[in-house]
């Protein structure tokens, strides 16, 4: 509770291969100049329901497995 996001992950530029290298500060966000990587994010979230699923009853749907997908913004 109280979280609070103050970091992003960029899309991979050569190289950059671990996430730190990636992160950008929320206040720096620009969806032309510097857009989030939401394959990542979507990544992520599948490998949350790899590993806690079992406890609520979900299965990962493994869909978004190298899909590139936009920031969203348009």
């Amino acid at each position: 509770m109280g979280d609070r996001v103050s970091y992003y992950i960029r899309p991979k530029a050569k190289g950059q291969t671990s996430d730190w290298q990636r992160t950008q500060p929320v206040t720096l966000f620009d969806a032309v100049q510097w857009p989030y990587d939401a394959g990542y994010y979507l990544d992520k979230l599948d490998d949350w329901i790899e590993r806690y699923g079992k406890f609520i009853g979900a299965k990962p749907s493994g869909a978004s497995r190298g899909v590139v997908v936009g920031c969203g913004r348009g």
